[in-house]
């Protein structure tokens, strides 16, 4: 009958970022993947279309990824799934399978949290004078494609640049 696994390097991404995740599947050499969670199709949704339920023996309803006959991988981006913040729980199935339709075929399952992107920053100096180097750091969550926007409220203006 064969096995089928499905791993990733963490369990908890904010929307937007790539997952990356790979297995082995000696059942067959294509890897059925959907996924289930809050406000899905109970059957499972399409891994880059959550929203769009996966139909039990139709392989172009699922995301499929072909792999050597042993191994598989693949790297999806989750910036546009439509999904709320949650847990969900993600399939690799040997075929093309449902959720309600598992009975005796190869799959394996991990639960995926997503979150919002976030930012933290480091305190700067509270006070800097017109000729001191302002430095601002810190560190970004997830994969904001918009950008980071930084606003310096004071007493009187002054130029400066940002980079």
């Amino acid at each position: 009958m064969g096995t089928v696994t499905v791993i990733t390097d963490r369990s908890t991404f904010a929307l937007g970022e790539d997952i990356f995740l790979s297995g082995k599947n000696t059942a067959s050499c294509d890897t059925y993947l959907f996924m289930t969670g809050p406000n899905l199709p109970s059957v499972g949704g399409r891994l880059d279309n959550p929203g769009q339920a996966v139909e039990n023996g139709n392989p172009s309803s699922f995301m499929v990824t072909t792999g050597d006959c042993e191994t598989w991988e693949l790297r999806f981006n989750t910036g546009n799934l439509g999904i709320d913040f949650g847990t969900y729980t993600i399939y690799a199935v040997s075929s093309q399978s449902d959720r309600n339709h598992l009975d005796g075929t190869s799959y394996d399952t991990i639960p995926v949290s997503f979150r919002r992107s976030s930012i933290s920053l480091t305190k700067p100096a509270q006070t800097v004078s017109k000729v001191d180097d302002l430095f601002i750091s810190g560190t970004l969550g997830g994969d904001i494609d918009t950008g980071v926007a930084v606003w310096i409220f004071g007493r009187t203006a002054a130029s400066g640049q940002v980079s």
